[in-house]
């Protein structure tokens, strides 16, 4: 059997084993979300991990369970900005995106079974893909090379990679439907470009949400 036809088998039987799921975490909104803001620490794109939109207090994911004590679970979000400035002598579009994916792996301690709580343990990995574009028809060579610099510039701010480890419990109040909560010490780490200097910054914070989740 080839390489092409092995891996497409393992996929097949991998998904008729599997068990999928999706689910919604809510994290409340606290009183650092202001002072965070007011202190100006948001990229100032409106698409980084810190503007509350690609990581917004209300987050969906979709997963599947893999045997009696696996779970893995997929995150993904997108915030996109556009800007355009018409003159009587040209066009310019300024854009800038952030997609956020986050993976994690849960190992549950006890049996999932309908009307008994479980715990499980995690730990995941997220991050934010930036893209920035500076178009204008008008732009000689220099001036794209500079718009292009600025766009690099600018997603340096946005981008980022951060992992997390958690716990959590669930009770399955029915064949189907579960909730429970959960709570992750993460880190972060960001990056910015000044006119002669590199700045690197880590956040790392402690977080908990409630969770709803859909079990197919």
């Amino acid at each position: 059997m080839g390489y092409a036809p092995t891996v497409l088998f393992a996929l097949l039987t991998t998904a008729h084993a599997a068990e999928p799921f999706v689910g919604v975490d809510y994290v409340p909104m606290g009183r650092i979300d202001l002072l965070w803001a007011d202190s100006e620490q948001p990229s100032g794109t409106f698409v980084g991990e810190f503007d509350g939109l690609v990581s917004p207090p209300l987050s969906a994911y979709a997963g599947l369970f893999r045997g009696d004590h696996w779970a893995w679970t997929l995150g993904l979000s997108m915030a996109r900005t556009r800007t355009v400035t018409w003159t009587a002598a040209d066009r310019r579009t300024l854009t800038a995106t952030g997609i956020r994916p986050a993976l994690d792996g849960q190992r549950y301690l006890l049996p999932r079974e309908v009307g008994a709580p479980t715990a499980w343990v995690g730990a995941g990995l997220y991050g934010v893909i930036p893209i920035a574009r500076d178009r204008n028809d008008a732009y000689g060579e220099e001036e794209q090379s500079a718009a292009n610099e600025g766009s690099r510039e600018v997603m340096a701010r946005i981008g980022g990679l951060g992992g997390r480890v958690g716990v959590g419990a669930e009770y399955l109040l029915v064949d189907g439907l579960t909730v429970g909560f959960r709570t992750h010490l993460w880190g972060y780490r960001g990056q910015r470009f000044t006119e002669d200097a590199l700045l690197v910054s880590t956040l790392v914070s402690v977080d908990a949400a409630l969770r709803v989740q859909i079990e197919f």
